[in-house]
């Protein structure tokens, strides 16, 4: 991310004019409405939002509570498919924790996610059912039981044999 004085003297405003709706307070733009819904959920008044976010202290820092700088700062949405993601799920809103991300980033970066090492690499189980060639569901109930990490990766799961035989 790079700051105003770094790339581009030019403010969001005057680089992006109208695009992002910004000359008019930015409404109709995705990025604007991503904004919107950030400071929205870390008002501390909104009882929904709030354990999730004003809550446990997460604030939108000072500089994003002006579009153009948020805007400026995170640079556009790169489609419809991607949303704001904190980098650090326990961070603020804020240059350098913040991100585009897809749906599958975002999933694999949540307070619940939960990491196994193994070998030397830490993964969600997500991630590690990929790389073996598993499914994830095989891994959870090892991960569930309490077994170790060389119990849940490193030994080989049992095909179901099929119900009905066509042996005659």
């Amino acid at each position: 991310m790079t700051k105003r004085s770094d790339a581009n003297p030019q403010p969001a405003k005057a680089r992006w004019g109208n695009r992002f709706g910004v000359k008019h307070g930015g409404s109709y733009s995705d990025e604007y409405r991503c904004w919107k819904a950030m400071r929205f959920r870390c008002n501390p008044k909104r009882t929904e939002s709030f354990p999730d976010y004003a809550g446990r202290g997460i604030r939108v820092c000072d500089r994003w509570q002006d579009f153009n700088f948020f805007l400026e700062d995170l640079g556009p949405r790169p489609s419809r498919e991607y949303s704001l993601d904190r980098i650090d799920v326990n961070g603020h809103y804020e240059p350098g924790n913040v991100r585009w991300a897809t749906s599958s980033t975002q999933s694999r970066n949540r307070r619940t996610t939960r990491l196994i090492t193994w070998k030397g690499e830490s993964l969600c189980i997500d991630d590690w059912a990929l790389r073996l060639g598993v499914k994830r569901s095989a891994l959870w109930r090892r991960f569930e039981k309490g077994l170790s990490p060389d119990d849940i990766l490193g030994k080989p799961i049992a095909s179901r044999s099929p119900r009905h035989s066509s042996s005659k």
